[in-house]
C-alpha cells in the first residue's frame, strides 16, 4: 500500500520506468528483427518482426517496407517451398497464423487483426493425407477483423474489402466490400 501511494505521489518515478522499459522492448524487437534477418527473411527498410514470433522456413519470406509482424505471430508451412510476400506497409497484429503452404502475397496497407488466422492448403476429408497447396492473394487496403479464420479454397480477398471480426471466409471476397459471419458472407459496398 505504501507503494502504490509513493508511485501516486511520484508519478515522474513510475513515468521514467516505463519509458526505460519501453525503450528496452524496442531494442529487443530489433534485435529480434536482425536475428531473422541473418537467417534468411528479406526485410525491407523500417520492418520490425517483434520478439517471441515464430517464422518456419525463413528464407522462404519476403517482407517489404515499414511492415510490423507483431509478437506471438506463427508464420509456418507444411512444405518447404511455400512462398510469403508481404508487400509495404503491412501489419500483423499479435497472435496471427500465417500459413504459407500454398504461397501467401499480401499487397500494401493490409492490416490482419488479433488472433486471425490464415491456411493457404487444405488436406481434404483425412487429415493425416499430405497437404494440398492453394495460392491465396490479400489485395491492397484490406482489413481482416480480429479472430477471423481464412480457408483454403479461395484465390483472392479483392482491394479495399473488410472482413468483420470473428468472421470464417469461405468463398473469395469481392474487392471494396464487407463480407461478415460464418461462414462469411456479402454484407455491403464501400
Amino acid at each position: 500500500m505504501r507503494l502504490k501511494a509513493f508511485f501516486q505521489k511520484n508519478g515522474y518515478v513510475l513515468g521514467f520506468f516505463r519509458l526505460f522499459t519501453r525503450s528496452f522492448i524496442k531494442v529487443l524487437h530489433v534485435l529480434n528483427t536482425n536475428r531473422w534477418r541473418i537467417m534468411g527473411v528479406k526485410l525491407g527498410k523500417g520492418s520490425i518482426i517483434q520478439m517471441s514470433t515464430k517464422i518456419e522456413n525463413p528464407k522462404q519470406i519476403i517482407i517489404g517496407d515499414n511492415c510490423l509482424i507483431a509478437s506471438g505471430t506463427v508464420i509456418d508451412s507444411e512444405k518447404n517451398d511455400g512462398k510469403l510476400i508481404l508487400k509495404n506497409n503491412v501489419q500483423i497484429n499479435k497472435g496471427v497464423r500465417l500459413d504459407h503452404t500454398g504461397n501467401l502475397v499480401i499487397y500494401d496497407n493490409v492490416l490482419v487483426s488479433e488472433y486471425s488466422t490464415v491456411y493457404t492448403h487444405s488436406h481434404g476429408h483425412n487429415p493425416r493425407s499430405n497437404a494440398v497447396p492453394q495460392s491465396l492473394i490479400i489485395r491492397e487496403k484490406t482489413w481482416i477483423g480480429s479472430h477471423s479464420i481464412i480457408l483454403s479454397g479461395i484465390n483472392e480477398i479483392g482491394s479495399n474489402s473488410i472482413v468483420a471480426s470473428g468472421s470464417i471466409v469461405t468463398k473469395t471476397v469481392e474487392s471494396k466490400s464487407v463480407y461478415g459471419g460464418n461462414p462469411a458472407k456479402y454484407i455491403k459496398s464501400l
